[in-house]
């Protein structure tokens, strides 16, 4: 998947997200091991520009646990007062 790929899928699927048009700018790739990237990136939606990071599993062969399980930790881990990444949205397409 090239940058520009994964540049325009953020977009269309912060888009679908948050129900406004929004592009992502600024990306940056950044190892997350053998099974996962991060891609720190802004999504700009209009004049706000919103720092977030995308975690990638390029290979769903190598996925540890589902991605949809991950992210409910993360939310109850934030939702108990734990300092935890807030999940923004999430999808295994």
């Amino acid at each position: 998947m090239t940058p520009q790929e994964i540049q325009d899928g953020l977009g269309r699927f912060l888009t679908r997200e948050w129900g406004k048009p929004v592009e992502a700018a600024e990306l940056g790739i950044a190892s997350a091991g053998a099974r996962r990237r991060n891609v720190l990136f802004e999504a700009v939606a209009g004049e706000t520009r919103t720092p977030l990071v995308a975690t990638i599993i390029p290979n769903a062969a190598m996925q540890a646990l589902p991605i949809e399980v991950e992210a409910a930790a993360l939310r109850m881990a934030e939702a108990a007062g734990a300092p935890a990444p807030h999940v923004h949205g999430v999808t295994d397409d």
